[in-house]
């Protein structure tokens, strides 16, 4: 890539690519065998492993160890069946929608695995999100993170920018997404509908002469005279329109986010308190926060601790 531009590009385990690829690049695929002998090959270019196949064929936990694990789980059964073959840290479950999915949530973080709400927050409800929110935030017995909520909570509080955009992995100056034959998308989504930006042999330069670069260009460039509400949303620092741009809509993403501007509200109201008096508790000590790939499950009680 000539553009000068550094990117995470996600590649299926494919040599051809990954050959002509430089370092920071996210293996994805459902076959277990094939991942392995890349990780093995290649792991001083591989930084993560978007895994979506079952289970029982998910690459060595000892290889998993050193890169960032996303899972794409088929339901809590697979999951409590192969737990044992699971890395103990640095692993992410995508939770798929539906009627169980805060059932599903309590037991993937039982387990220890940081649930992931991000790629498929459009289609939640806004009940559903609140429940999840809430258990986030009020549930002492919670070990681990539960995302986009903790990366979002951990910036309101340390008063940081945060770009939905980017959490997404939805930008192509910082991530793509590669098929087998080498076409660039901007998702996995993308990649299927074969909505592609161009080939990873063009020049970057050329992908932003695609219709799917245009689309983009052309929704954040009118976005101020097609919703203009969006700029006069409290969020809009943190949202930019990526709800608008991938539902049309953002009632769950407001009221997410609303639920937790009052929770920074409140620990920040703490902490000043507690300075007041000259000593903070360890509790209320607040660190930068990384959604990215990675989570660090600490034992806390949110209420009193973002990160």
């Amino acid at each position: 890539m000539t553009d000068g531009l550094t990117r995470i590009v996600h590649t299926p385990p494919s040599a051809h690519l990954i050959d002509i690829l430089p370092p920071g690049v996210v293996l994805y695929g459902a076959d277990g065998a094939a991942l392995t002998q890349a990780l093995r090959y290649w792991s001083r270019k591989v930084i993560g492993v978007d895994f979506m196949g079952p289970l029982s064929e998910i690459p060595p936990a000892e290889i998993l160890e050193s890169v960032d694990v996303v899972l794409y789980a088929e339901g809590e059964k697979e999951l409590i069946k192969n737990f044992h073959r699971l890395p103990r840290r640095r692993v992410l479950c995508r939770i798929p929608s539906g009627s169980g999915l805060f059932d599903s949530i309590k037991l993937v973080a039982s387990l220890n695995i940081v649930p992931d709400l991000l790629q498929n927050l459009e289609e939640i409800s806004p009940e559903q999100a609140l429940d999840v929110v809430r258990y986030y935030l009020h549930h002492r017995a919670l070990q681990v993170p539960i995302e986009p909520f903790h990366s979002i909570l951990s910036r309101l509080v340390l008063s940081q920018n945060l770009d939905l955009w980017e959490m997404a992995r939805y930008n192509p100056d910082h991530f793509v997404f590669l098929d087998a034959e080498g076409n660039v998308g901007l998702s996995y989504e993308d990649l299927a509908d074969k909505r592609f930006l161009g080939t990873i042999h063009q020049d970057p330069v050329s992908w932003k002469k695609s219709e799917v670069y245009r689309d983009l260009s052309r929704f954040l460039n009118e976005l101020p005279q097609t919703h203009p509400e969006c700029l006069a949303c409290p969020f809009f620092f943190f949202c930019r329109g990526y709800m608008r741009y991938k539902r049309g809509e953002c009632m769950t993403l407001t009221a997410v986010l609303e639920e937790l501007r009052q929770a920074s509200v409140e620990i920040y109201e703490l902490r000043e308190l507690f300075a007041d008096v000259g000593q903070l508790p360890a509790q209320l000590e607040v660190e930068e926060g990384s959604r990215s790939r990675t989570a660090n499950p600490q034992n806390r009680d949110i209420r009193d601790e973002p990160v």
